[in-house]
């Protein structure tokens, strides 16, 4: 089998570029990223191993169909004998549980500990006189008198101590603590954030993707706001942010890129990398966020795509990984929809290979 890049060879086997990259990194193979090139004698290994491994799971089929055979065999034969002799019933030993009310230091009043115990308030208060106590509803008791209170009815009371959290950690918190269970987590659509200098393109390649026509409406045809929109690729949902390009939208962009997963930097081939180009590569560096970098307007004359790829590696030092670099840089051409597909592609990848998730249900969060 001829050599082939990760994430082409994930697709011929059927599985992720990310379960590739994991495999082969148990068997020592080092590669870079999904777009690394495995030479032919790899790929021979790899497939190799996953037709053995498609063998033994259906060896393991089979067997696993015979066993369950013979436990339904087995189970058959212990019904017909229960059946002829009844079973002695045996008895569980009922355990005592220990009740407990957990109080908080503001919750020390007669009619919530009334409740938490379950008991109508006026039993309680009828029950306390006859001790001779006297009570009220709503009256504020000490830890004390709760303790007394609940015995009566079998209750323990437990003082709960709260720790001073600021509230924005205690909800940090909460979120860390909910994302570590893996079971609640699901595959969401990648947010995109399509960034570069003014007037390199960034909306009209947009455009292009939701088949509609925002550019032309805009003032100077600039972006003046953030725009979001969502767009469904082969089945799967990708989410685009539109920042303005101008100068005077520097906040903008920053905010754009601290709220996203992976940013296509559009930089034309006509003009190279810009002042503005620059400065949205550094607000993605920030984020640490991966880039993918749009080569636009590749259909005009004076387009120059190895010059562009020449600043790109010198002045920001993304090197192009047909350079032998890891930067992922695609053509296109926002005007005639040349390479857009292609961005697509490498979208899903990227965001294939990242694994984003999130809890669906409860509350957002943001930065």
């Amino acid at each position: 089998m001829p050599k082939a890049r990760v994430y082409e060879l994930a697709k011929r086997l059927n599985i992720t570029a990310r379960e590739l990259l994991d495999e082969l990194e148990e068997l020592g193979v080092t590669v870079k990223n999904h777009m690394s090139v495995l030479d032919e004698e790899t790929v021979n290994i790899i497939v190799g191993l996953y037709e053995e491994e498609k063998k033994e799971i259906l060896r393991k089929v089979e067997k696993a169909k015979n066993k369950i055979q013979e436990k339904e065999v087995k189970n058959l034969e212990k019904k017909l004998v229960s059946k002829e002799e009844p079973a002695t019933e045996k008895k569980i030993p009922v355990e005592h549980k220990v009740r407990t009310i957990k109080l908080k230091s503001n919750e020390f009043k007669l009619d919530i500990l009334a409740k938490k115990m379950n008991v109508q308030i006026s039993k309680v208060i009828k029950d306390q006189f006859m001790n001779g106590i006297i009570l009220r509803p709503g009256q504020i008791i000490s830890l004390e008198d709760a303790v007394k209170i609940a015995k009566n009815y079998e209750w323990e009371v437990e003082l709960v101590h709260e720790e001073e959290m600021n509230p924005f950690e205690s909800i940090s918190s909460s979120y860390a603590e909910s994302y570590k269970e893996s079971s609640r987590l699901v595959q969401r659509p990648p947010v995109v954030t399509v960034m570069g200098h003014v007037d390199h393109g960034k909306t009209t390649l947009l455009d292009r993707i939701r088949k509609a026509k925002v550019a032309e409406d805009e003032i100077g045809g600039i972006t003046q706001t953030i725009g979001a929109y969502q767009v469904e690729i082969r089945n799967k949902k990708i989410t685009f942010i539109d920042t303005p390009g101008h100068e005077a939208f520097t906040e903008m962009r920053a905010r754009g890129a601290q709220a996203t997963d992976i940013v296509v930097l559009v930089v034309a081939a006509d003009d190279g990398v810009m002042p503005q180009t620059i400065e949205a590569y550094n607000h993605a560096k920030t984020a640490n966020v991966p880039i993918i970098v749009a080569i636009n307007k590749v259909d005009k004359p004076n387009a120059n795509i190895d010059l562009t790829k020449q600043q790109l590696a010198s002045k920001l030092g993304l090197v192009p990984e047909d350079w032998g670099g890891d930067t992922v840089t695609v053509p296109v051409s926002a005007k005639t929809g040349k390479g857009v597909e292609d961005v697509l592609e490498m979208i899903l990848l990227v965001a294939e290979v990242a694994d984003v998730k999130c809890i669906p249900e409860g509350n957002a969060r943001g930065r």
